[in-house]
Parts: structure tokens; C-alpha cells; sequence
């Protein structure tokens, strides 16, 4: 038995417009747009909504012209099946909204500084105000108590500790006895 083998040069493979969004194909034709106007000299005289108005004046243009082609196209292949009453006009293209125009300067001059000084008043201190003391009501009790008297740290923490360390030691020994 005998196999068979493919032998074929490899080929790019073209993509499919109906898996492509249609705003990436706009997108890029928009930015066409975008430079053109950018490019006339006559734009930057204008003032940015001026601007954005002849933007989407050339935009809705260029819009409208690739979907008359994109007709007439599809027209000629659908001869058979088509009359020349069933081209419709297409409907108000949708623009996105550029702010290019309204991002930059269009006179690029810096802002308007002004310098302006002030002077606060002389401080002055503030007069020192008696700490309210309420007025006394009642008996004074008090505790005296001395050093040494409640709690002597040497002789109350040395049986704990010592029970602690002899704890610890016979631990240790009897571990290692067992050794």
C-alpha cells in the first residue's frame, strides 16, 4: 500500500470581510480623513468647531462615496437578480465624535500669567485664656499610697520564676536520660 503526500507551495490565506468589524475598516479611512484636513492650510486659520464642522462635512462625503461603491459593486454582481430601482440610498452615516480639534491650541501661545502680591496683617498674639476650673462641690478623698507598699517586684516574681527554671531543667534532664 502506498501513501500520499500533499506537496503545495504555502499560500496566505485571506480573511473574510463578514468576520472583520466595520468600524475597523472606518476607522482607519477616518484617520485618512483626519490628516487631509489637518494638512490644508486653510483649517488652521479656523477655529476648532469651524474645524470639526468641515471634518464631518468631508467625513459624511467619504462615507457616502464607499457606500455608492460598495452598491455599485454589489450591483454588478447581482445583475440577474437586480434593477437598477433596487439601489437605495443608504442611510445617515453615523460619524464618531473627534476631539483632536478641541486637544490642542490652536494658536499654540502660552497662558496669560499675571504676578499679583499680597500682605497678610501683622500677627498679634493672642491673650492667654484662665483654664476653666469648675467650681468645687462635694468632700476632697484621697489615697496615700507609698513605695513598696503594693507590690514589690523581687519578692513576688521570684517563687514563679524559680518554679519556671526547675520545671525546665528537670524537662531537660529526663530528655536526656532517655537518650
Amino acid at each position: 500500500m502506498t501513501s500520499y503526500t500533499f506537496e503545495a507551495a504555502p499560500k496566505v490565506v485571506k480573511t473574510h470581510s463578514k468576520y472583520k468589524p466595520d468600524s475597523a475598516k472606518g476607522t482607519s479611512s477616518a484617520l485618512t480623513t483626519f490628516n487631509k484636513l489637518m494638512q490644508d492650510s486653510r483649517i488652521k486659520t479656523m477655529n476648532p468647531v469651524n474645524q470639526e464642522q468641515e471634518y464631518v462635512r468631508l467625513e459624511k462625503e467619504r462615507i457616502k462615496i464607499d457606500n455608492m461603491h460598495s452598491q455599485l459593486l454589489h450591483f454588478k454582481k447581482n445583475k440577474k437578480k437586480m434593477t437598477p430601482y433596487d439601489i437605495k440610498p443608504s442611510p445617515n452615516p453615523r460619524i464618531e465624535v473627534n476631539l483632536q480639534f478641541f486637544l490642542q491650541d490652536p494658536n499654540n501661545l502660552p497662558a496669560k500669567t499675571t504676578v499679583i502680591d499680597t500682605q497678610t496683617d501683622k500677627f498679634e498674639e493672642i491673650e492667654k485664656v484662665e483654664v476653666y476650673i469648675p467650681k468645687k462641690t462635694g468632700i476632697d478623698a484621697s489615697t496615700q499610697v507609698e513605695d513598696n507598699e503594693l507590690f514589690e517586684f523581687d519578692r513576688e516574681v521570684g517563687p514563679i520564676v524559680n518554679v519556671i527554671v526547675t520545671k525546665t531543667l528537670e524537662q531537660v534532664t529526663k530528655k536526656t536520660l532517655r537518650f
